[in-house]
């Protein structure tokens, strides 16, 4: 299972963007390198923040009404949300309810949120991956296609784009992010020319 992150921006010349001449003597690979380390550093803040996130209640809840990842719909509504008595304890949560005592998001046994809790992080000059490999069946899996009822046609629950999912405030947090995290690097001067 893995979360990409990527913000693109153009780079020209050995110092790119850098308004007056004290960093002049930067170099591509010390851009590179630079680069390199802001990815690492945001993509451990995306694991640590946001991977866990996804199984409550208030992350479903973000990641249904905003999702800018463009994998699809996520976060459908599971059975027996918002039904109570015969109904509920029919459905998917009430069987959960029953067995395990719980209704997270995104959790029956808990196997998938455990394989969440360890990552690693792939940081390039270009962006980063997050990958789970406690989390890897996912990407075997391939939701099924609901055969019958009103929702004929339709895919079932796709566990892996919830999982992939980024809401609109996640995504404004990483560009503000990766812009302080340089600011930081090169004092200021980078983003000047840099705003492409």
């Amino acid at each position: 299972m893995e979360v990409s992150c990527e913000v693109k921006y153009r780079i020209g010349g050995i110092s790119a963007g850098i308004a007056d001449g004290s960093i002049v003597s930067q170099t591509v690979a010390g851009w590179n390198r630079a680069l390199k380390e802001t990815w690492n550093a945001i993509g451990w803040h995306l694991f640590e923040k946001w991977v866990q996130k996804h199984f409550t209640k208030a992350g479903a809840d973000e990641y249904r009404s905003s999702n800018v990842a463009g994998n699809g719909p996520v976060y459908q509504a599971r059975s027996g949300e918002g039904e109570s008595g015969r109904a509920f304890w029919k459905s998917y949560n009430g069987r959960k309810q029953k067995k395990y005592g719980q209704q997270l998001a995104m959790v029956f046994s808990g196997n998938t949120r455990d394989g969440a809790k360890r990552a690693t992080i792939y940081a390039t000059n270009r962006g980063v991956r997050v990958a789970l490999p406690g989390c890897v069946h996912l990407n075997q899996y391939r939701p099924p296609v609901k055969k019958h009822g009103p929702h004929a046609g339709e895919p079932s629950i796709d566990l892996r784009g919830d999982l992939l999912a980024i809401s609109q405030r996640e995504s404004e947090e990483v560009v503000a992010m990766h812009e302080r995290l340089m600011v930081d690097r090169f004092g200021g001067k980078w983003l000047k020319n840099n705003a492409s």
